[in-house]
């Protein structure tokens, strides 16, 4: 038996506040940190995005919302 969408949500945000955790202590500049964003933590996470049927809304509201701090901390936007 396969996880359920609780768990998927679960171990999606965790994984994602993990990896943008350890690419913060990385010393890079912003440029290479998105590359690591990208292609680490994007292939990653997609596993779970494929399989979890997690709603669009869901989605925006907790993950694209943890990217877009994660991205303007990142590049200095307020």
């Amino acid at each position: 038996m396969g996880m359920d969408n609780y768990k998927h949500k679960f171990i999606l945000l965790d994984t994602l506040f993990d990896f943008f955790n350890k690419i913060d202590m990385i010393p890079c500049n912003p440029k290479n940190a998105l590359l690591l964003y990208h292609r680490w933590v994007l292939s990653n996470l997609s596993w779970h995005l494929a399989i979890a049927d997690l709603n669009e809304t869901w989605a925006i509201e907790n993950l694209d919302s943890v990217v877009t701090r994660y991205i303007r901390k990142c590049l200095n936007y307020p």
